[in-house]
């Protein structure tokens, strides 16, 4: 079975290769992988850094086959630990504005200290959507989204300031602060 969400690459996101740039990334550093997909992320971090303590999480747990990095769904066991870095790499892409919503109240009310949120910029979504003729679902304040070839949905965000201005509207007062335009768009909110 395919994954349905995952938008496909065989390399880690930009962010998650450039991570020590964001945040000191030393061992014991507890990280929820949010919206995992296969794994890839976590994959790269745990080669990569010693001694981090990564919890996955997917709704759409993929077969053991095709997973990079063991993939969980236990939603209860998510919400009982404390997460020093709560990574959400091309997540919102791939739902549309409503469960966006849902996302966001739900990881605000996960423990957390840090968190990356990493999308695909409208214009890299806009090109795949013209070369693959996937058809508009549903245009917003955050962005335009498709129904791909595969049938899921990819969105893409075209406005930082807007989409960062929107997205804090969900969470509780922190510190929040745009970190890449390109070739992401990457938030860091800190609480």
């Amino acid at each position: 079975m395919k994954h349905p969400t995952v938008y496909s690459r065989k390399n880690p996101s930009p962010t998650v290769r450039n991570i020590d740039k964001i945040i000191t990334m030393k061992s014991g550093l507890k990280i929820l992988d949010f919206g995992a997909g296969l794994g890839r992320n976590s994959l790269y971090l745990s080669e990569n850094y010693d001694g981090l303590d990564i919890t996955t999480y997917d709704p759409n747990v993929p077969e053991k086959e095709e997973q990079l990095f063991p993939i969980n769904n236990d939603w209860d066991k998510i919400q009982t630990k404390e997460y020093d870095l709560l990574l959400m790499n091309y997540v919102l892409n791939v739902v549309p504005k409503k469960e966006q919503i849902q996302i966001l109240r739900q990881i605000d009310k996960l423990k957390w200290k840090n968190l990356i949120i990493e999308l695909r910029p409208y214009k890299e979504l806009e090109k795949n959507a013209k070369k693959n003729d996937w058809k508009v679902s549903e245009t917003n304040s955050f962005g335009t989204g498709w129904i791909t070839s595969s049938n899921t949905f990819q969105m893409g965000y075209d406005d930082p300031i807007r989409t960062l201005y929107n997205f804090a509207l969900h969470f509780d007062s922190m510190s929040l602060k745009l970190v890449s335009k390109s070739p992401s768009l990457v938030f860091l909110y800190t609480r």
